[in-house]
């Protein structure tokens, strides 16, 4: 499941919300892959969690160093959370982008 797809600006996509999974205790794994067309740059983006989906917390933070080559991390959570959502916090270089995805 895609949370963001090739940003290039700093903020929250729209969360998703899993009624399903929620009931479950299922391992949730996060993915954020980022590049530059030129040169280098940052990326730091957190993911947001929330049961009622008005307060958010940060469940993880990922920071890349990007380069024109694709670069990736990513973490594993097995906290259940009903809301979800990916906000970039901080990027910068030539055509810096940032994908987030999540698979539960």
């Amino acid at each position: 499941m895609i949370l963001l797809n090739a940003v290039t600006i700093t903020g929250s996509g729209a969360p998703v919300i899993d009624d399903v999974h929620y009931v479950f205790d299922d391992s949730t794994s996060f993915q954020v892959t980022g590049s530059t067309t030129s040169g280098t740059g940052t990326a730091t983006t957190n993911i947001e969690v929330s049961n009622d989906g008005v307060n958010y917390m940060v469940l993880g933070t990922v920071s890349l160093a990007l380069g024109i080559a694709t670069v990736t991390d990513g973490f594993v959570s097995s906290a259940r959370w009903k809301h979800t959502r990916a906000n970039v916090t901080a990027i910068s270089g030539i055509g810096a982008t940032i994908t987030v995805t999540m698979e539960t």
